[in-house]
């Protein structure tokens, strides 16, 4: 899969409507993955799952997770912003996940990003 420069959403102070700010750009190139290729990766021993169309690995997270492995599991391999959002996840929540982002949806899969290039 090719590299995407993308634009991502930039914090504000408030926890319940940074997501909602203007975007910004990503410095990084980021690997490009599709739904489907996600959802193959839906076990304990090999979780992904997507928020705000960045694709995480997320394994070696999962016993670290402050509400548990299990809630990781129900959305792994799938697309889990709304989950992610509804529990009230405060911006601090994301910068955490960054060191396991591994890629970004392709274009035509994306609701979030905004391809710049």
């Amino acid at each position: 899969m090719a590299a995407a420069a993308l634009t991502v959403h930039e914090s504000v102070s408030s926890p319940s409507s940074w997501w909602m700010s203007p975007p910004r750009p990503l410095q990084q190139e980021l690997k490009t993955y599709t739904l489907d290729e996600v959802a193959w990766h839906w076990e304990p021993n090999d979780c992904w799952m997507v928020i705000y169309d960045k694709v995480y690995d997320l394994t070696d997270f999962l016993s670290e997770h402050p509400g548990g492995y299990d809630v990781l599991l129900e959305h792994a391999g799938r697309d889990a912003t709304i989950a992610f959002r509804g529990v009230g996840h405060s911006q601090q929540g994301l910068v955490v996940m960054e060191k396991y982002c591994i890629g970004v949806l392709v274009k035509e899969e994306r609701i979030y990003l905004r391809d710049e290039s």
